[in-house]
């Protein structure tokens, strides 16, 4: 064997070691991304318990809450306040959701969109509201084309 011929030989090595290298370097990166993935939807599932937790154990916020959604009118000026700060962080926690969802490509991102804003969208009132509200353009587009097929 001639020195030209281990270098062949260490070249060929040398490609098969960056082959199976990239091979690793993928698979650890599609882990790490369904662990980002998973994380998130703890970490949105954990929130949405404690955003919606006082309205869960507190009779009278579940009333402003409903009537809120149903027949706004009926609430006087405190409860009227009170569900509209509701509402407020209702858009925000979901629209933490979305932008936590694109960071991590979650595919599921949008049904649990539309899921948290289902009694949102079947709401007039709160549709009056979400128009007050300045969401991130892309959240806004998303929100905007659920409304778009819900009237449809």
């Amino acid at each position: 064997m001639t020195i030209e011929d281990l270098g062949s030989i260490g070249e060929l090595v040398a490609a098969v070691g960056v082959i199976i290298s990239l091979i690793y370097v993928g698979i650890q990166l599609r882990g790490n991304t369904m662990a980002m993935r998973a994380e998130s939807r703890d970490r949105n599932f954990g929130n949405f318990i404690a955003t919606g937790h006082p309205a869960l154990v507190d009779k009278e916020l579940m009333s402003v809450w409903l009537t809120g959604l149903e027949q706004p009118e009926e609430l006087d000026r405190e409860d009227a306040e009170r569900f509209e700060r509701m509402l407020v962080e209702r858009f925000l926690y979901v629209q933490l959701v979305f932008a936590r969802g694109l960071e991590v490509s979650d595919p599921h991102t949008p049904v649990v969109v539309r899921a948290l804003l289902a009694p949102i969208l079947e709401s007039t009132a709160a549709l009056e509201r979400w128009r007050r509200f300045s969401p991130r353009p892309d959240f806004g587009t998303f929100v905007e084309s659920l409304i778009r097929e819900d009237a449809a």
